[in-house]
């Protein structure tokens, strides 16, 4: 087998210009060369039986470890000897304890601290080809030799809750910034198959979200909370849980009262968050997008469960629910006392995912006050 590395050369004889010191922590055991052998002193053990037996000295065989680099099409390498005290095993990257030895000393524990191959070659051991570095610095260096390509580079398409495409961005951190969202839910979106503010994202330059994929989301965009646990076929999705941002045939806005400039609220009892900056100092921009509903269970005295439709609205730091419903029916039906716990607002056909204006109506009731002695 010809030798290629030095590693590999197992004689006990020198090789040319190599030198040798004792490995930090197994002074009377192992030697390590500046061509990157390992040598295992000769010594002596006693044997279970009271016996003494003569280990002689000789050079090890490490063990190389090899990992595909798909982005390049080829190899990685590391070399790795096993080095055993009172019987137990310590693995060690021999690059380490060549730089250790003979560049500079290194704690082998830090592992903060990496050493990395001037040449590239993970097999080439010596220690004039060996360097100080850090993940930081070796990431770099293997994007810029096109061996590895970040997650946060690669093209990202966003695309409505029915499937087509808003926008593609050439980076996440590009859609984050544009979009004001944070890029970690971006990603999570993209990698789990889940939306993030209401939008579908998918990795690449595509003009169609895939369809394995979107057949996993109701066509618009209605959620498990909003929908109580219950499963809604698409078609049937009342418009309130539409979260695409384009306004729907009919649907008028008015501001949501006293969230003028924030919030608005539709006829069809969809809730929508204008675009803002964001308080405190990063003053992130958020561009205007439709809020997701969630249910509000309630138990009637007949068992029947109902779930009224709420939207949580954030102002000033603070955040506040409201019944959807009767908002939808203050603005767009008539006026009233959105204070009067007595005014309750129903819904015609008996579903409370329905929130068009003209489903609702309004019904007084007389609430019960327990007498004080």
């Amino acid at each position: 087998m010809q030798q290629q590395y030095a590693y590999q050369d197992l004689f006990l004889r020198d090789r040319k210009r190599e030198l040798w010191k004792p490995i930090a922590g197994f002074e009377d055991f192992y030697e390590v060369s500046s061509h990157g052998r390992i040598k295992s002193l000769s010594r002596k053990w006693m044997l279970p039986h009271g016996g003494i037996r003569n280990k002689p000295i000789q050079i090890l065989s490490p063990r190389v470890v090899r990992r595909y680099n798909k982005q390049a099409a080829d190899h990685s390498y590391s070399v790795i000897a096993p080095l055993y005290l009172e019987g137990i095993a310590y693995c060690h990257s021999v690059a380490r304890l060549v730089y250790n030895a003979f560049v500079a000393p290194l704690d082998l524990k830090d592992r903060s601290t990496l050493i990395c191959f001037k040449d590239g070659d993970g097999r080439n051991l010596n220690y004039r080809n060996l360097e100080a570095s850090n993940i930081s610095k070796i990431l770099k260096r293997s994007y810029e030799k096109g061996r590895a390509f970040s997650e946060t580079r690669k093209p990202i398409s966003q695309f409505d809750t029915r499937g087509n495409l808003i926008a593609t961005y050439a980076s996440l951190s590009e859609a984050g910034a544009k979009n004001g969202f944070d890029v970690s839910s971006i990603s999570s979106a993209v990698h789990n198959g889940n939306m993030c503010k209401g939008f579908l994202w998918q990795q690449g330059r595509a003009g169609k979200f895939r369809k394995g994929v979107l057949r996993k989301h109701i066509d618009l965009g209605l959620s498990t909370n909003f929908a109580s646990g219950a499963t809604t076929e698409p078609k049937h999705a009342p418009p309130a849980a539409d979260l695409s941002p384009a306004t729907r045939k009919g649907e008028r806005w008015k501001d949501f009262p006293g969230y003028e400039g924030l919030y608005q609220i539709s006829n069809m009892g969809r809730v929508k968050a204008l675009g803002k900056v964001s308080e405190g100092n990063l003053k992130k921009w958020y561009p205007e997008r439709i809020k997701m509903l969630t249910s509000k269970k309630r138990k009637s005295k007949s068992e029947d469960r109902t779930s009224a439709l709420i939207t949580t609205l954030c102002k000033g730091g603070k955040k506040k629910n409201y019944l959807v419903a009767r908002y939808v029916y203050c603005l767009f039906v008539e006026a009233f006392d959105l204070s009067d716990p007595n005014l309750r607002v129903r819904y015609k056909d008996g579903d409370a995912h329905n929130l068009e204006y003209r489903n609702l109506y309004l019904k007084e009731i007389a609430i019960r006050h327990n007498k004080q002695d």
